[in-house]
């Protein structure tokens, strides 16, 4: 299901364009179909049979638990407790937040997603760092839960 989701185009007439999806039909993936932009939301440059196109389900209509050795997308946010899988829940992606930490982190730095524990955050200059969380307010030990100023979503 593409609605709330998004076409951008990668390709020929009107390429750099993005649009956000209030519905489209429900079609086999290799048949044609309708898309239904927002009211607000219009094409630029119109679009031809040579326009190349991409579709992007909506942000955080599949979320999972981060996992550095299979990296399905940006994260979404840190959830304030343990989530069950499959439950809803609430992620929070700004302003400051509980998160764990592995290895040193440094007060007034930046933390980004680690790699080598898919669940903690590490300081931003460690090459095992992969996407950039925040900006750490108070240190913890390593494996305990630092104080962050989330940035995840602008």
């Amino acid at each position: 299901m593409l609605d709330d989701g998004y076409l951008f185009v990668i390709d020929e007439a009107g390429e750099g364009q993005t649009f956000k999806l209030k519905s489209h039909t429900t079609e086999a993936k290799s048949a044609n179909f309708v898309v239904t932009l927002y009211d607000n939301d219009s094409v630029r440059t119109a679009l031809t049979t040579s326009s190349q196109v991409g579709f992007q389900k909506a942000l955080g209509s599949d979320v999972e638990v981060w996992d550095a050795d299979d990296i399905t997308g940006p994260p979404l946010g840190v959830p304030a407790c343990d989530v069950a899988s499959g439950a809803y829940f609430w992620n929070q992606v700004k302003g400051p937040a509980a998160v764990l930490a592995t290895g040193t982190v440094v007060l007034g730095k930046n933390v980004m997603t680690a790699n080598a524990d898919g669940t903690a955050v590490v300081m931003a200059d460690d090459s095992s760092a992969e996407f950039l969380i925040g900006g750490v307010l108070a240190v913890a030990a390593s494996g305990e839960y630092s104080f962050v100023d989330l940035n995840i979503r602008g």
